[in-house]
């Protein structure tokens, strides 16, 4: 095993021993059954015929189609729920005890839980026996599938505009400059894209059950948005987690830029000897490498695009003017931009 060092260990979040991480168990498991959502469109679109119109469609085609159909529904209503029930947790983190949205919280999270099962029975009861659900010949055994399935849709777009409003107004209140306030609330705010890819599977719900017959040529548009609210739920619902990470991997990025453009820093008293190269571009001048021994100095080196700064280094060879009243040493360039007033060289400390 791996011994972090302290520095690294002086980074970690205070431990948690009473409920650690409920809401990545459940966001977690509301990935697995958006990957089985996933495959299930998939497997219907390349395999189950729905892509294709209904008169083309060959009968093991249907059949299997209704099977993959329910199966999704089924994995669906899971990923859909987990995912909400996941970001409502981690809101819990951030409500005070007995305050309304601790209260409020709870309450969404024992309503998505409610729906789900209410919408799984009713999907798995339509139909006596259930094989009447994808047998050709069971129609009459079977309620009407639009009511259901249409509510459940309704209700999905209803339950993402609660979990994506609750927050906004305890985050508003919070005691950061607007400009933190408003980034945390834009973070918050990415549900709203799962609301509209959640509206869009209404509407095609909606269309596929009560305006066409041609349900598996159509369905595929339905098909399409249940897998895309399906994993923006999870994406969406990650983002906010993933914030450090981000930022860690821009602001490598962003040294790395500055790396490769010649703008280096080196703090007091850690330059090191050897040998340091730097292309000085003007505008007016084509390019020049400079290149001199840097030996060990007690102050800094920064070397930026239009300026070198050095403080009190010692350096060998090329050309180098000591001003020992000051303590400074400059670098002249014959290719350094004219400037119409001299540039003003900071003093040593």
């Amino acid at each position: 095993m791996r011994n972090p060092p302290p520095e690294v260990m002086a980074t970690w979040p205070k431990p948690n021993y009473d409920n650690p991480d409920h809401h990545d168990w459940l966001m977690l498991a509301a990935m697995v059954f958006g990957i089985g959502v996933t495959v299930c469109v998939i497997l219907a679109a390349q395999m189950y015929g729905w892509n294709i119109h209904v008169w083309d469609l060959k009968e093991s085609q249907a059949v299997k189609g209704r099977q993959v159909s329910i199966a999704a529904q089924t994995l669906f209503l899971f990923s859909s729920g987990l995912a909400k029930n996941s970001i409502l947790v981690s809101y819990l983190r951030i409500a005070p005890a007995r305050s309304w949205l601790r209260r409020v919280t709870l309450a969404s999270i024992a309503l998505v839980t409610a729906l789900i099962f209410i919408f799984l029975i009713v999907l798995w009861t339509q139909c006596r026996p259930m094989s009447a659900y994808w047998s050709l010949t069971g129609g009459d055994n079977c309620s009407a599938e639009g009511p259901s399935v249409l509510s459940q849709a309704i209700t999905t777009v209803v339950t993402d505009l609660l979990v994506c409003a609750l927050p906004l107004p305890t985050l508003f209140k919070l005691k950061l400059p607007l400009s933190q306030r408003i980034a945390l609330m834009v973070v918050f705010s990415l549900g709203l894209v799962v609301v509209f890819a959640a509206s869009m599977r209404a509407y095609w719900t909606h269309y596929v059950t009560d305006e066409t017959y041609d349900v598996t040529w159509e369905g595929f548009y339905l098909w399409i948005w249940t897998a895309v609210e399906a994993n923006l739920g999870v994406i969406c619902g990650s983002v906010p987690a993933l914030r450090p990470l981000f930022r860690s991997i821009f602001r490598s990025k962003s040294s790395s830029y500055y790396n490769k453009t010649g703008s280096h820093a080196y703090p007091p008293g850690t330059a090191q000897g050897g040998v340091v190269t730097t292309v000085i571009t003007s505008p007016k001048k084509a390019s020049r490498t400079w290149t001199d021994n840097l030996q060990r100095g007690s102050k800094g080196v920064r070397i930026q695009d239009d300026h070198i700064d050095i403080e009190a280094g010692t350096f060998s060879g090329g050309k180098r003017h000591k001003d020992t009243d000051s303590g400074t040493s400059t670098l002249e360039m014959d290719t350094w931009p004219s400037r119409e007033q001299p540039r003003s060289w900071p003093s040593g400390s």
